[in-house]
């Protein structure tokens, strides 16, 4: 990864930590996806796989 990208990638966090009030560490990925309108699901962890994805259609996030 350039340092470019890095540094995009941290503003961004940054300023998406600001704009909802994530101070803490930790924080709650479903609230935030509750706040953005993005449907977090679970799996076990048994499944095997992909461990994450955000899948997104033009300006539509695909559950």
């Amino acid at each position: 990864m350039s340092n470019k990208s890095k540094q995009f990638i941290e503003k961004e966090a940054f300023q998406i930590r600001q704009a909802y009030d994530c101070t803490n560490p930790e924080i709650d990925l479903f609230k935030l996806g509750q706040e953005l309108g993005i449907d977090i699901q679970t799996q076990s962890k048994q499944s095997h796989g992909i461990s994450g994805a955000l899948i997104r259609c033009g300006n539509d996030f695909i559950n």
